[in-house]
C-alpha cells in the first residue's frame, strides 16, 4: 500500500493525488504495525489483520470485474496471497486455547 501511495504521488502531483498518497502510505504503515504486533504475540491484532484481508478481498473482487486488463491481471496476481492471509488468520484464531 505504501508503494502504491508513493506511485500515486508521483503520477498525480495535484492536491487530490497527494491526499490519496498520504492515506495509502498511512494505511501501509498501519499494516506494517499490525504485522509487528502479530509477531509480538498480540492476539487482538490478528483479528484486525483478518478484517483488513477481508476488505482487500472485496477490493480484489471488484477489480476482477473491470474491463481494464492491467487491473484484472494485477488483482488476479494478488488474489492467492489475500486468500492465504484470510485462511491462515482465521485458522490461527480458531486454534488459540480458550
Amino acid at each position: 500500500m505504501a508503494g502504491i501511495g508513493v506511485g500515486s504521488a508521483i503520477a498525480n502531483s495535484k492536491l487530490f493525488g497527494i491526499g490519496v498518497a498520504a492515506v495509502l502510505v498511512g494505511y501501509g504503515a498501519a499494516m506494517i504495525a499490525l504485522s509487528w504486533l502479530v509477531i509480538r504475540g498480540r492476539a487482538w491484532a490478528m483479528g484486525l489483520v483478518v478484517a483488513a484481508a477481508l476488505l482487500h478481498l472485496l477490493v480484489v473482487g471488484s477489480f476482477l470485474t473491470t474491463d481494464d486488463r492491467a487491473q484484472f491481471l494485477g488483482s488476479l496476481a494478488v488474489l492467492p496471497v489475500i486468500l492465504a492471509t484470510v485462511i491462515a488468520g482465521v485458522v490461527s484464531i480458531g486454534r488459540r486455547p480458550s
